[in-house]
């Protein structure tokens, strides 16, 4: 209730007593609030960063949906590539990263297909399917994923 005085312009009961207000106590709350709220909005006008490198593993699988197991993609693995499907707002190089971190192989490229989300009909109702976005990576020579080792 102290500091709720000082503000409101009301007399302690040590300033009744000695009859008159000090400057020092009046000036100090406000310079502390100041420096509080001005600590508060220096720290939200850091910028915000990328994932720290400890955390690659978990903003990897939010990147990597599945692979995809067709007839196509096994027979790519024959010239190395594998595909898969990932979040529709990733890019080349945060798949390269995912794909890296996840199964620890070096990506040599990454080809991207977006995918429109195809209007259809159920008798009377129309409706829209979800966009999708698949990702062929392609490893540099010597490297493997032992994604379709039982198909």
């Amino acid at each position: 209730m102290s500091i709720f005085n000082n503000w409101s312009g009301d007399k302690d009961e040590n300033e009744s007593k000695a009859g008159k207000k000090t400057k020092a106590t009046v000036k100090a709350a406000p310079k502390k609030v100041k420096a509080i709220v001005d600590a508060e909005v220096t720290e939200n006008k850091e910028p915000k960063t990328l994932a720290p490198a400890k955390n690659i593993k978990f903003n990897a699988f939010r990147v990597l949906s599945k692979p995809v197991v067709t007839e196509k993609s096994t027979y790519l693995v024959n010239n190395n590539t594998y595909c898969f499907n990932v979040a529709i707002h990733t890019n080349k190089i945060e798949i390269k990263k995912a794909v890296e971190a996840v199964y620890g192989v070096k990506v040599a490229n990454v080809r991207v297909l977006n995918k429109v989300g195809k209007i259809v009909t159920f008798g009377r109702i129309t409706g829209k399917r979800k966009a999708n976005k698949k990702a062929y990576v392609t490893l540099a020579k010597g490297q493997q994923i032992e994604i379709h080792k039982n198909v």
